[in-house]
Formats: C-alpha cells, structure tokens, sequence
C-alpha cells in the first residue's frame, strides 16, 4: 500500500477500535450491549454462512445469505426475525428498568398508572385529550391527569396537585421556595415517565410486528 492508504488503514483502525470502546465498555449500559451481542453472534449460523459465501456467482450469494436469514423452516420464526426480537425484547426490559426507577422516584402510583393507561387506551381518546389541550393551551401531561376518559379517576386534590406541579415546573427557573422546587421536579419526572411509556408501547408494537408469520 502506498503511504497515504496505510496512514488511511491505521486511521480506520483506531477510529473502530475508538467506536468498539465507547460501544461495550465505556457507556453505563456497556455490559447489557456486550451481553446483547454475545446473544445475537451465538445465533448467527456462521458454518452455514461459510458455505453460502463459497459461492463465485454474487447474485447465488445474495440468494442464500436471504435464504440464511428470511428462511421459516416448519413455520418457526426466521432468523432475522429471532435476532431483532431478542434486540428488541431486550431494549424493552431496559426501558421497564427505567420506568420502575423513575416511578419510585416520583412516589405518585395513582399519575403514573393513569400515563400508562394513556398509552394503551384507543387512538380517538388520545386525539380527544390531545384537542383538549390544544384549546385549553395545557401541556399534554396535564390534560391527561385530569381526563376522566382514562382511569383511574384523579381525585380533585390530586388533580390540584398536579396542576400545582406543572405551574412550578413552568417556572422553575424562578422557583427558590423548596416545595415549589420539588414540585417542578415531580412533574419533569411525569413528562420523563410518559416519554418512556410512549417509547415502550412502540417497541412493543414493533415487536409484535416483527414476530407475526
């Protein structure tokens, strides 16, 4: 190689060995992703890869690494199918281990069930609250704490209490007081566990999607 391809490969080289370093060691959820890629290379047939690759016809290749990976033998789930269920399913137990951390910290069960059925209730009771906040110009958490479309209903000194969140919340840049400050972080928690919720529900969906026949 001439000396700007070999400065080029050694470039490559540290800059994958940078990316393999931050991936499965220097992140928070490094073991779970290094764990999670054990998983999914014990799955990869690499005998039968071997062979298909042998092959000198690129489009035979193309054929039987999709054959490799598409293929449902006697109805079972492909391959394909069986590694982003296990990336999926695993992202999803991660985001339950958030939700649970979260949900301790806010120390509210009664705001935290009542998003989590805002989740799960039908797509015209979600455009119904999302309208009502639209016109009431409320933040989306608070139409939904109060609607009484989705249980459990809230009682009027816990919706007072969450309205009184989110009007700390909205200024906590000027929030001195300690309760005042408390109930800014309360309700940032809120806004954080619905995200959460919201991002579960999808893996959820896309999962089911994935491990339809």
């Amino acid at each position: 190689l001439s000396p700007e391809y070999k400065k080029f490969a050694e470039w490559l080289r540290i800059e994958v060995a940078a990316v393999i370093y931050h991936l499965f060691l220097a992140e928070d959820n490094s073991p779970e992703l290094f764990a999670q890629a054990k998983r999914i290379h014990s799955l990869i047939p690499y005998t039968a890869l071997k062979q298909v690759i042998r092959f000198a016809n690129p489009a035979a290749v193309m054929a039987g690494v999709l054959d490799l990976f598409l293929a449902q033998p006697f109805g079972a789930k492909s391959l394909l199918q069986r590694i982003f269920s296990l990336a999926l399913g695993d992202s999803i137990r991660s985001v339950q281990k958030s939700i649970d951390g979260l949900a301790a910290k806010i120390n509210e069960p009664v705001f935290c069930e009542k998003i989590k059925n805002y989740n799960q209730c039908d797509q015209d009771i979600k455009d119904a609250i999302r309208r009502e906040a639209a016109q009431d110009d409320l933040d989306l958490l608070v139409a939904i704490l109060r609607s009484e479309d989705i249980k459990p209903e809230l009682k009027p000194e816990e919706i007072g209490r969450a309205f009184n969140a989110y009007v700390a919340w909205n200024s906590a840049v000027e929030n001195v007081d300690e309760e005042l400050r408390t109930g800014a972080e309360t309700f940032a928690h809120l806004k954080q566990l619905l995200k959460l919720y919201t991002r579960q529900r999808d893996k959820t969906m896309m999962l089911r999607m994935i491990e339809e026949p």
